[in-house]
Formats: C-alpha cells, structure tokens, sequence
C-alpha cells in the first residue's frame, strides 16, 4: 500500500473518531421526547458514548467539543485536504483556548462545572493574583491575540469599523422577537381563560323590541277603539271605527241611509256607468 493511502485511511479513522466524540457529547434530550425514545441510554453513541461523554465532561467542561475539533483539523492535517500553515494555526488556536476558556466561565460565575476540573484549577492561581476581574481581563487579552495570531482577525477592529451597528441591529431584532413572543403569549392566555359567569349579573335586561307589525296594529287599534266609543256617546248606532286601510263606509256614501244599494262603492274603485244621469238634450 502507498504511503499516501495509509495517510489517508488515517485522517479518515481519526475524522471517523472526531465524529464520534461529537455525537457523544450531544445529549439525546435535545430530541425532546422522541429523542429519549429513539436512545434509551439518553445517548446516541449508546453506553460507551455517555461514558465518554461524562469523562469529557468532567475534565474540560464545555470545552469538551474543542476535543473533535482538534481531532478534525488534524484529520484535515493527515489527508492533506487543508494546508498545513492552516492547520498548525488552528491547532494553535484550539490549544489556546483549552488554556483561557475553562479558567473564564467559573471567574465570570457562570454555571458550575462549566468549566469542569481544568478550569477549576486554572481560574484560582489566577484569581489570587489579578481577582476575578483582573484575571478576566487578561484571559480576554490573550483570547484576541490569539485570533490576531493565528486567524488574522481583530475583533477590536471588528468592534470599532462597524460592530456597535452589528451590535445595535441584533438587540433590536431579539427586542422585537422578545416583545412579539410576549404579546402572543399574553393572547394565547385570554383565549385559555373561561369567561366568568358572574359578569352579566347585575345588568338589568335589554328591553324587548316591540315588531314593528305589532306597534302599527296597536296603534290603528287604539285608535279605533277611540273613534268607536265617540260615536256610541253621540247616540249613533254604535258602529265602530273601521281601520285605517278600509274604505269609507257605504252609508257614509249614500248619505248615512240604512238602505244598502245594489251597487256598493268600494273605496278605491269609481261608480259604475249606469249611476249617472244622461246629459240633458
């Protein structure tokens, strides 16, 4: 076999392990409950992958994941599939930040174990000689020369040509999501509350609408019943007012005679032809 093979069936075994580690420090619950159900282990490089991960843990903290990610850049270091100026610096850059991250987040009070044992042990030497926040100011000096060094990146530079913008943008934006995830929660809980019963009690009830078909037969009614006892008090023969939609009466046409003519008026309609005199010669 050649000798470039074997360096690349190298740099694919150590890719393979850088792999491996990473999924092991990924803890199952992030799936929620089907993650659980899919690892029982609570890992998805099952028992040897949660050994793993707590061994990682505990030494390094959240710096663990920096573990596959030296393995990779050497991986990337072995095959020849990166340049080896480039690998060298994040290699550097890596090696760095195992010294100056762990010592940082149990000075800055972040989270115990965080940090795991390395920094436990890094953060007190440096804690008894600058304090915490000394001690926190010269771990963020040696962070940017590191970038300086090996990447080229200024984050200084960064900070002054256009980062308080950047800065300024990204809080806005978590500002408006912030106020629009409230407002949708405040709606979701009026939706979730019952509507309290006892808020109608102590109003007095909406009067009833009288129809309209009902007012105006009340009132032609009551004023027909006016008009009736008007004639029964004048000594008439007590008939009584017709309603406002009929016609006049036939005896009111033929001048208030009992006699009922053959051809009655009916109101709306005209005589008919044989009720009028002929003209004369």
């Amino acid at each position: 076999m050649k000798r470039e093979n074997e360096r690349e069936l190298l740099a694919m075994g150590i890719l393979a392990l850088a792999l491996f580690l990473f999924l092991s420090l990924l803890p199952a619950s992030l799936l929620g409950d089907r993650g659980l159900a899919w690892f029982p282990t609570g890992n998805a490089m099952g028992v040897v992958g949660e050994a793993v991960r707590r061994s990682l843990w505990t030494f390094l903290g959240v710096t663990s994941f920096l573990v596959p990610f030296q393995l990779m850049v050497l991986a990337l270091a072995l095959g020849g599939w990166l340049e080896r100026s480039w690998c060298v610096r994040l290699g550097v850059l890596g090696l760095g930040w195992f010294l100056t991250v762990p010592p940082a987040l149990p000075l800055a009070g972040i989270s115990p174990g965080w940090g795991g044992w390395l920094g436990e042990r890094l953060a007190r030497p440096l804690s008894a000689a600058f304090g915490n926040f000394g001690a926190l100011f010269v771990l963020l000096v040696a962070v940017v020369l590191l970038l300086v060094g090996t990447v080229g990146w200024n984050p200084l530079r960064w900070l002054g040509r256009g980062g308080w913008k950047t800065t300024a943008m990204v809080l806005g934006a978590a500002r408006w999501v912030w106020g629009w995830v409230g407002t949708w929660r405040e709606a979701r809980t009026r939706r979730a509350v019952p509507a309290d019963p006892e808020e109608g009690k102590g109003r007095g009830a909406p009067e009833a609408l009288t129809p309209l078909s009902s007012a105006r037969s009340g009132d032609v009614a009551g004023v027909g019943g006016g008009a009736g006892e008007g004639v029964a008090g004048d000594g008439s023969q007590g008939r009584t007012a017709k309603p406002a939609h009929e016609g006049p009466d036939v005896l009111e046409l033929w001048g208030g005679s009992d006699e009922v003519h053959p051809h009655p008026q009916v109101f709306g309609e005209l005589p008919p032809l044989e009720l009028l005199d002929p003209p004369d010669g």
